[in-house]
């Protein structure tokens, strides 16, 4: 017996949105096409991704709406992804971290959906490949909100108005001029083995814009004592830098509370006790490169990293270039490969 491919209910209600305010009948349709007829108070649940592709391209010709993919992601913002993966993404050092997040994670949106980093000259590229549905008529629908949802990670850490200078489709898809008029700046690729954007190196080391934070769809009260924490540990491991860091028991204990507790607390955050020494060791380190002439070996040394090697690894892990090619950069505005 074959899995079923899923999307979540998010990326399928925008497009029940639009026809609704054109008018449109779809009870009937979404019927045909086996999809739940309320979809308002389960964007988190999941329904059969083909037979949504199937939905929105019979909606689609049926209304004669051109460019229904690109309609319904000029509305898509940062906010139509799941809340445990946007609150993975704002707590991300780095942009490039981010987008490693994001492949990491894509099937938790779509269970048949692969996104994977490569590295393209001066840039990285970002491709994401739907499994199983190659060829299927109307995927340019999916494939643009699979595009636009990467633009708006990347445009946490770079800034609103960032665009990619290519936009790349699997689908056989031909753009309207509506489409080519909002993206002035990009060209559109067609039939391509994969969709792609392409981020340029200068960016994949910038932190987010607005800081780590926790997210206000949050409980309260969750948000309130799982944040407070998170900020009280970025505020005070720095000063062990350089010695022994808190083992997460003495944390636990600093903080008055159990291990279980602490590390669920942690978890609601979207982050682990080691993502924030990871966090906290890359932002001394990027400081220090970007301000100082110390030696990659003797920052090693002062971050308690056991050699230079190490550093590098651990630097570009969250960075996506070495220690080197961000003290360059920083001086330079230019990523040396």
């Amino acid at each position: 017996m074959s899995r079923i491919a899923l999307t979540r209910g998010q990326f399928l209600l925008p497009f029940l949105l639009l026809l609704d305010e054109l008018g449109a009948p779809t009870q009937s349709l979404l019927a045909k096409y086996m999809l739940p007829r309320v979809l308002e108070s389960g964007v988190d649940d999941f329904v059969p991704i083909r037979n949504a592709i199937q939905f929105t391209d019979a909606a689609s010709r049926i209304q004669g709406i051109p460019d229904f993919g690109h309609l319904v992601a000029c509305g898509a913002t940062f906010d139509y992804l799941s809340e445990r993966l946007r609150t993975q993404v704002i707590n991300s050092p780095t942009l490039y971290t981010a987008l490693v997040t994001l492949c990491a994670n894509a099937h938790l949106e779509d269970t048949n959906l692969r996104m994977y980093l490569t590295y393209h000259g001066e840039s990285i590229r970002l491709h994401s490949v739907l499994i199983g549905v190659r060829g299927l008529q109307g995927l340019q629908y999916s494939q643009w909100l699979q595009i636009v949802l990467p633009i708006q990670v990347v445009r946490e850490f770079v800034g609103p108005g960032w665009a990619p200078s290519t936009m790349a489709f699997e689908a056989d898809y031909r753009p309207t001029i509506y489409a080519m008029e909002a993206w002035p700046e990009t060209r559109f690729l067609r039939a391509q083995l994969a969709s792609w954007i392409d981020i340029p190196m200068q960016y994949v080391s910038l932190p987010p814009i607005r800081g780590i934070r926790t997210l206000h769809t949050m409980e309260p009260e969750k948000r309130n004592a799982s944040g407070a924490l998170l900020d009280s540990l970025k505020l005070m491991l720095p000063s062990y830098l350089g010695s022994k860091m808190p083992s997460v028991h003495e944390i636990a204990e600093m903080a008055n509370t159990s291990v279980r507790n602490l590390q669920r607390m942690l978890s609601e955050t979207g982050v682990s006790y080691r993502d924030i020494l990871n966090t906290v060791k890359f932002e001394r380190a990027a400081t220090l490169l970007g301000r100082s002439d110390i030696s990659i070996t003797e920052i090693a040394r002062m971050l308690s990293y056991t050699d230079g090697a190490h550093f590098t690894r651990a630097f570009r892990r969250t960075a996506g270039i070495t220690p080197m090619q961000y003290r360059k950069s920083q001086r330079t505005g230019i990523v040396e490969k």
